[in-house]
């Protein structure tokens, strides 16, 4: 890594805050390297996108170009080097939300031709394809996690493609806050995505989606999903 490590976000932490009130930074995401042990990427809400190489014992401060306000990581095993995030960049900075490095988040870009909202949440990968993935996107912070307010949808990539929109058997955009997005490796070209209006699966990489048949009680569409795990037994 470039740079000296020093102690987590050192130089940057002063200027890390979280609305509504400055200085309650958080951490918002961690993600581990699967191909270099002890290697993890820490996502400040807001502020940075921190590195350590040493299982956090020292650790090296926000690169230029990366995400200031990531929100998801996703590190595919079979690319190595490469990082994904979905930020809320995008809000202040339309183009920005969705940032990908390929050489462990020394140097960034953003990738965002086929988006029509840039407020980023959640992310997954395909885990039969590192180059095949669906973002969660919303217009704006309220948009995203306000119910009153919601409006939100899913997006796709492949590799070469641009982003296209996911709405075959999707809930309406409107009223739906940004989705909770998750993928497991016993399940390729599989994506689940949990939001208000309950829990669906697409079993062809994100092209089309059903709502699973799994009780969802009326008072979770005035509430946000804050997390998902997919397991198999």
């Amino acid at each position: 890594m470039a740079g000296a490590p020093r102690a987590l976000g050192s130089a940057s932490r002063s200027s890390w805050s979280f609305p509504p009130r400055p200085y309650t930074s958080h951490v918002r995401a961690i993600a581990l390297d699967p191909n270099a042990p002890g290697r993890l990427y820490v996502a400040i809400e807001a502020g940075a996108l921190v590195r350590s190489a040493d299982g956090g014992a020292t650790w090296q401060d926000r690169q230029p170009g990366s995400p200031f306000d990531s929100h998801t990581l996703a590190t595919p095993p079979s690319a190595p080097g490469r990082i994904y995030a979905a930020a809320g960049d995008g809000f202040m900075s339309p183009g920005n939300g969705f940032a990908v490095s390929d050489d462990g988040g020394e140097t960034w870009r953003r990738e965002a031709a086929g988006l029509r909202e840039h407020y980023l949440w959640g992310l997954a990968v395909d885990p039969a394809n590192p180059d095949t993935l669906i973002v969660s996107a919303a217009p704006s912070p309220n948009a995203a996690h306000n119910p009153h307010a919601a409006e939100s949808a899913i997006y796709r990539r492949t590799a070469g493609s641009d982003w296209q929109l996911c709405a075959d058997g999707l809930p309406d955009r409107r009223g739906t806050v940004a989705s909770v997005l998750a993928a497991h490796d016993a399940e390729p070209s599989a994506f689940y995505a949990a939001n208000n209006a309950g829990l669906y699966r697409s079993p062809d990489a994100g092209a089309t989606w059903q709502r699973l048949d799994i009780p969802w009680p009326d008072a979770y569409r005035g509430t946000r999903t804050e997390g998902m795990l997919v397991t198999r037994q």
